[in-house]
């Protein structure tokens, strides 16, 4: 079973290239493997789904002969209620909405996952985009309730929650756990159950009292343990998914992420909690919004730079990450439009 097949493979993997080009490529990755005794009449069905793009079926005979009467899969996804409407007479549009709506489904079964046919793990970072799919589309939140549980029961002694869960495996991104925060706040924003988000908010202290410790004197984080990955960017001093580093240990798409789960914090704790954690939320907000237009923003280049030294400009920009300065009440740059400009002669993929 191939969600796409592969130009070369070896223990580092293979390039996949474009997923409808299959001349030369190979098959590699999950497979079934059966032995028949040649009686007529023999069915098989995996104990669990597979997915796939492509099938490949290999057979092998001795003295006799084996006659296929039938192969064929059942689709297997989240039973979403959708009452969401779209109207458009372009029908492209209405292909991606439909292979998306697809790509949800698919990704929801007992849990949201990351990936059917890989990890099959509900990562918070793709679990929140998962969960406002759902919030847009139907009704049914019960997989954006059940995922926000398991997620603060994942908390460890330090506060932080874990980078996805359930899990045999403990992986520990501290910066999903700011998108945890934000997470809470869109369920609030998009169902309103304050009993619920109410429950969570001792855990929102856990996670940004581990941040606090982390602060420098302006605000900033510094030498966070744990991986701090934001994304697979190929930009300038990217690697393993870590964002460019100053010399101060600061980086701008960090201090955003930052900024922007003091903010949701602040207004969880207005509404539902108590008012001075709203004050003292706020209150590091503000500083760090101001750090970080000090900071990072460049007059020249009218954009934020990943550095205090800003002679880094992520010349491709995190796909998960494009809207930080944009979102988190930013500091205020006039006019307002540059960014939209400037955004687009520099990276160009925006507009491709």
């Amino acid at each position: 079973y191939a969600e796409s097949m592969y130009v070369g493979f070896d223990q580092y993997g293979g390039k996949k290239g474009n997923r409808n080009d299959v001349d030369g490529k190979i098959f590699s990755g999950r497979k079934d493997s059966l032995i028949s005794n040649g009686s007529s009449n023999q069915s098989y069905t995996n104990l669990n789904f597979r997915t796939f793009r492509y099938i490949e079926l290999l057979v092998h005979t001795k003295e006799e002969a084996l006659t296929i009467d039938d192969i064929y899969g059942t689709f297997t996804g989240y039973p979403f209620n959708k009452t969401s409407a779209f109207t458009t007479n372009n029908n492209e549009i209405k292909n991606i909405l439909d292979i998306g709506w697809r790509t949800a489904r698919l990704n929801a079964y007992e849990t949201y996952t990351d990936c059917p046919y890989y990890e099959q793990l509900q990562y918070i970072g793709d679990t929140r985009v998962q969960a406002m799919i759902t919030y847009y589309n139907s009704p049914d939140d019960r997989l954006a309730r059940n995922a926000l549980n398991l997620m603060d029961h994942s908390r460890l002694t330090d506060g932080i929650t874990q980078s996805r869960y359930p899990t045999r495996n403990t992986q520990l991104i501290s910066t999903f756990s700011l998108w945890y925060i934000g997470m809470l706040h869109d369920y609030w924003m998009y169902r309103g159950d304050e009993t619920f988000i109410r429950e969570k908010l001792n855990g929102v202290h856990g996670i940004l009292s581990f941040f606090s410790n982390y602060q420098m004197a302006d605000g900033s984080i510094k030498n966070t343990p744990n991986w701090t990955f934001v994304d697979w960017a190929n930009g300038k001093e990217w690697y393993a998914g870590n964002p460019p580093i100053g010399t101060d240990q600061s980086s701008s798409i960090l201090d955003l992420q930052l900024l922007w789960a003091f903010q949701w914090a602040a207004a969880l704790e207005a509404k539902m909690g108590m008012q001075d954690y709203a004050k003292l939320y706020m209150q590091k907000a503000n500083q760090l919004k101001a750090t970080i237009q000090k900071k990072y923003w460049s007059a020249e280049r009218k954009l934020f730079a990943d550095t205090k030294e800003k002679d880094n400009f992520s010349q491709k920009y995190p796909h998960k990450d494009p809207t930080y300065p944009y979102g988190t009440h930013k500091a205020e740059s006039k006019p307002g439009c540059r960014y939209c400009t400037t955004s687009g002669a520099d990276f160009p993929h925006f507009h491709r």
